[in-house]
C-alpha cells in the first residue's frame, strides 16, 4: 500500500506576496498580533530594536521544510520507502502502518492511499485509468464515493469535468464488480481525490476524514 501525506497551508501563512506578521508584547503576559505588514513597507531593524517583538512569522504554502520534517517523523516510526517529493511525502505499509502514521504525524494534513497513477491527456485516458483501479478493494457496494481534486499545468484543466469522468468510471467499475446497475451510495463515505498535474493523474482514497490538525477537536 502506497500512502501519500497531504499538506495544508499553514495557519501562519499570511499571503503569497511576502507578508509578515509582527507579534509584540504590550505586557509580559499578553501577546498581541498586529495587522499583516508588507516587508518592503517597514524598516525591520527599527521594529527589532524596540525589544517588543516576540517573533516574526513568514511561511510559504509549499514550504519544503515541513515535508522534510514529516519525512523524518515517518523514518522515526520505522515506516518503509519514505520518499520526500515536491508537495508530498510517500511511504509504504499495511493498515497498521497507516494507523501508526495517522496517530503520530504532527506536520501532515491528511493521509491518502494511492489507488492509481497514470497519464491523462484526454478524458478517455482519464476514464480508463480510473476504471482499471481496484476500487472494490476499498469501497463496498453501498459506499458513498464523492470526488474532489485539482488540475495544474495539464491539458485537462476543468475540475468539474474531471470529477464527472472519474465518478462515471468509478461507478462503472464498482457496478460491474458488484453486479449492480445502480449503486445506492447510502453507506459510509469513501472520499476519492485526484491530482492532475503535468498531464499525469494520481487517484487517492482519503483515510483521514477531518484533517489531522483537528485531532483533539473532533466530536466523539
Amino acid at each position: 500500500m502506497n500512502i501519500f501525506i497531504y499538506f495544508r497551508e499553514l495557519a501562519a501563512v499570511i499571503h503569497y506576496d511576502q507578508l509578515i506578521e509582527l507579534r509584540s508584547f504590550e505586557h509580559p503576559d499578553e501577546l498581541l498580533l498586529s495587522a499583516p505588514i508588507k516587508l518592503r513597507e517597514i524598516k525591520l531593524e527599527e521594529y527589532l530594536s524596540t525589544g517588543r517583538i516576540a517573533a516574526i512569522l513568514y511561511s510559504n504554502p509549499n514550504n519544503p521544510s515541513w515535508m522534510c520534517l514529516t519525512g523524518d517523523e515517518l523514518r522515526r516510526l520505522d515506516l518503509e520507502n519514505v520518499q520526500v517529493e515536491n508537495g508530498r511525502v510517500l511511504f509504504s505499509g499495511d493498515e497498521t502502518a497507516l494507523a501508526r502514521a495517522s496517530i503520530n504525524i504532527r506536520t501532515g494534513e491528511r493521509l491518502l492511499i494511492v489507488l492509481a497513477d497514470f497519464e491523462a491527456k484526454t478524458f478517455e485516458q482519464l476514464f480508463q485509468g480510473v476504471y482499471r483501479a481496484n476500487l472494490e478493494d476499498y469501497i463496498p457496494k453501498n459506499g458513498q464515493f464523492p470526488v474532489n481534486g485539482h488540475c495544474l499545468n495539464s491539458t485537462l484543466m476543468s475540475v468539474p469535468d474531471c470529477q464527472a469522468i472519474i465518478k462515471k468510471a468509478a461507478s462503472k467499475r464498482l457496478g460491474e464488480k458488484y453486479g449492480l446497475q445502480w449503486l445506492p451510495e447510502d453507506g459510509v463515505k469513501y472520499q476519492l481525490q485526484f491530482a492532475l498535474m503535468n498531464d499525469r493523474c494520481t487517484l487517492y482514497l482519503d483515510t483521514s476524514g477531518p484533517g489531522l490538525h483537528k485531532r483533539g477537536y473532533r466530536a466523539i
